[in-house]
């Protein structure tokens, strides 16, 4: 399933976020006066919320979530990072997916890398202009991503 933001030109993301910020400001005031008027309503429902769900929405029941699935939660974040660059292609793959297309090889200083040291990294920045698909994604060692910032190949190179 496409999703809207997908499908969206600049020009329509940009008229979109204007429009939505202006009804936010716009009503603000309306929500600031049900808050203080329903504060304990307010209140007892979250209250009563945290207490059925909390273990599943808490801190620590995220970070729990995010060390079982590092897979998912890298993808995530990946996934994230691409809409708000506003990446014009997004497809969705694991870091699982990436290390073994890669072989287990830091595609930039082709030392072995485990699967937990590994990181994706664009090899077209999204800051740049670069997509995130699949052929802009390389394994990556920590130390050669964060050396590596946001630079394009040729300049790694020169």
């Amino acid at each position: 399933m496409s999703q809207p933001w997908a499908l969206q030109t600049p020009e329509q993301h940009e008229r979109h976020r204007l429009a939505t910020k202006k009804y936010n400001d716009s009503h603000k005031a309306e929500r600031r006066a049900y808050y203080d008027a329903n504060k304990a309503s307010i209140s007892a429902y979250w209250k009563k919320h945290y207490e059925e769900h909390g273990p599943r929405i808490s801190p620590e029941g995220r970070r729990r979530w995010w060390r079982a699935n590092p897979d998912k939660n890298t993808a995530a974040v990946q996934r994230r990072r691409a809409r708000i660059q506003a990446s014009p292609v997004l497809e969705r793959f694991t870091r699982h997916e990436i290390y073994v297309r890669d072989g287990g090889i830091c595609q930039i200083c082709r030392q072995p890398v485990t699967e937990k040291a590994s990181v994706q990294d664009h090899i077209y920045p999204l800051s740049r202009g670069g997509e995130h698909t699949r052929a802009n994604i390389q394994l990556a060692c920590r130390s050669c991503n964060s050396h590596k910032r946001d630079k394009l190949p040729e300049e790694l190179v020169a």
